[in-house]
């Protein structure tokens, strides 16, 4: 598996595969039962990140990682592919054993008849999406040849990012044509790995909410074809509107019920609904203090598994700029010379003593805006996960555990505490004093 392969799957391979998935794709309850820290990652450049950085990205608890393939840097000459960079890379992850998501990504000079400096890693842009028949069938042809190349439980493909902005479908977001080349893709993975997990379309905002740039993108999503094929729709909960505060990361919850509802009511009735995936979402700590950025990390995923979206990723690793003022440079967990700033200290300080724990429900509090877990471990350990989502101090936390009283004060960082391995929960007061 090294140097450059030939190209080997053409357009009748690729009309055989709709043929063959002429029936609604059976799913397997994907991403199925995943622990705390199996089901939080990190994005990173894969071609920045280094074996040390893996080591780190394993020691901090995160069990998922997401990264591309982007086309054009695969694809030498229409039907030759060169695979180096990624073998590499995906083997290091592999010795691992994080999962992945992979997205497949980019547009192809020879097909859309476009050029691009050579060597460059940025996004290809001025390169027109690919939209004509032919740009479609090696789009595909490509992500075949990787999902045969790379085929293990332990990949999920995404099929591209953010599609429903021009930026990233230029010249302008399309969602009839992102659905044609993405159901053309899924149909060419699955003729080669029938059982690969394929999500999409990683829409840059969450189907239904209330500002979101274009609501037809992810209906039109939602009522073509492709919803039979893909495992999960994937989405980034940003929610970022202009002049506001960055929301919590609970803010999340009412509106993943609404993507929920809206995925329902626009679900054709013959189809199953299909669950929801947070493929990248993260605060930067420009528009946060460092202190708030860290605070907010593991609430991002908690929140999440809290309102029925079993899987989220923080974007991102590495700060991808230095510039100071720049909120898009700084959603790091390291900064950009690789020094960790207080998120990463937060999540190795939590992330670890929860990471093999699932999530068996919140317990009542007086105020909505206190938030105590109950999570199970290994062995029918327990703990209770507890933190605070008010701006001001919310008072302390008084735990009864029967045979003894412990007392710890509510903070907006997550805290856990082990529990004995008795079925009842614990007798909880939150307040100033007692």
């Amino acid at each position: 598996m090294r140097g450059i392969v030939a190209m080997v799957a053409g357009a009748a391979a690729l009309a055989s595969a709709t043929c063959a998935l002429a029936q609604p794709h059976k799913r397997a309850g994907w991403p199925g039962p995943l622990t705390i820290g199996e089901s939080f990652g990190v994005q990173v450049k894969e071609w920045e990140t280094s074996e040390a950085e893996l080591d780190a990205i394993e020691a901090a608890g995160f069990g998922l990682l997401r990264f591309g393939i982007g086309w054009p840097y695969v694809e030498n000459a229409q039907g030759e592919y060169d695979w180096q960079k990624y073998d590499r890379f995906i083997a290091s992850v592999r010795m691992r054993s994080f999962r992945s998501i992979v997205i497949l990504w980019g547009s192809h000079s020879s097909y859309v008849g476009a050029n691009r400096a050579k060597g460059s890693e940025a996004h290809p842009q001025g390169l027109p999406a690919p939209v004509s028949e032919q740009a479609v069938r090696g789009f595909a042809r490509f992500a075949s040849a990787a999902a045969k190349r790379y085929a293990g439980e332990d990949i999920t493909w995404e099929l591209w990012n953010e599609p429903d902005l021009d930026r990233f479908w230029p010249p302008k977001a399309d969602g009839d044509a992102y659905a044609r080349l993405a159901l053309a893709t899924c149909q060419a993975v699955r003729q080669v790995a029938l059982s690969a997990k394929i999500i999409g379309p990683a829409s840059a905002t969450m189907p239904g909410w209330k500002a979101m740039r274009d609501p037809g993108f992810s209906r039109t999503v939602l009522q073509s074809p492709l919803t039979s094929c893909i495992d999960a729709l994937s989405f980034h909960s940003y929610r970022i509107e202009r002049g506001a505060a960055p929301k919590s990361p609970e803010s999340v919850m009412a509106d993943n019920a609404r993507a929920a509802d809206f995925v329902a009511s626009n679900t054709p009735k013959d189809r199953s609904r299909l669950p929801l995936i947070c493929s990248e979402w993260g605060f930067n700590s420009v528009d946060l203090t460092e202190q708030e950025q860290a605070a907010y990390v593991v609430r991002t995923h908690l929140s999440n598994l809290l309102s029925g979206v079993p899987v989220t990723v923080w974007y991102e690793w590495r700060d991808s700029l230095q510039s100071p003022k720049d909120p898009e440079a700084h959603f790091g967990l390291v900064d950009f010379q690789r020094n960790a700033k207080p998120a990463l200290t937060a999540v190795r300080s939590l992330l670890p003593l929860i990471g093999d724990h699932t999530v068996v429900r919140r317990l009542q509090t007086p105020d909505p805006r206190d938030f105590v877990v109950l999570l199970r471990g290994p062995n029918h350990g327990r703990k209770l996960l507890f933190w605070t989502s008010r701006r001001s101090h919310a008072g302390d936390l008084f735990l009864d555990l029967g045979t003894s009283e412990q007392r710890f004060s509510m903070d907006a960082l997550p805290r856990a505490v082990s529990l004995g391995p008795e079925d009842a929960d614990p007798s909880i007061v939150i307040g100033e004093a007692r």
